[in-house]
């Protein structure tokens, strides 16, 4: 997420996904990792895509069970919260090795530019970019005094 999206510092402890059909929804062995990026674009690259000394684990779970009521957001709680600090772009990677699980899709939107890099081979260093972006609301605590507001929810694209 680009930070004009984003707006201000927040420490995000969860993020939320809409969910766009009925089918049975999980992963197994699932990491959420997020890191701050200077780039508007991704690169093929994996590693060349974090600004360094940035990526942080927020989740690691044997089993993620996620959305299967089509309209409705879908809210994963972040182990760790991760510390944005209003400043550059923020990096979200997940990771599920195989093709175990179910299958759900979650809307989308064309960024019209590269901010999605996938694979499905979790020993490659390289993805394939794509254009396409997940709907998606990042909770947590501002970056303020705990007097003025008690939280934000930035919601990225518009549907």
């Amino acid at each position: 997420m680009y930070e004009v999206e984003l707006g201000q510092a927040i420490l995000i402890e969860s993020i939320s996904f809409m969910v766009e059909d009925y089918y049975s929804s999980w992963k197994d062995s699932v990491s959420i990792y997020m890191a701050l990026t200077e780039l508007n674009e991704l690169t093929d690259t994996f590693e060349l895509n974090y600004t360094m000394g940035t990526r942080q684990l927020v989740l690691e779970v044997d089993t993620l069970y996620y959305g299967t009521v089509p309209e409705e957001w879908f809210t994963i709680e972040l182990q760790t919260p991760f510390w944005y600090p209003g400043e550059g772009n923020l990096l979200l990677e997940l990771i599920s090795p195989g093709c175990d699980g179910g299958y759900t899709d979650i809307y989308n939107w064309n960024s019209s530019s590269y901010r999605t890099l996938v694979t499905h081979d979790c020993s490659q260093t390289n993805g394939e970019l794509d254009w396409w972006v997940p709907y998606m609301i990042i909770s947590g605590g501002l970056g303020l005094d705990r007097m003025t507001f008690g939280s934000i929810k930035v919601i990225t694209g518009s549907r």
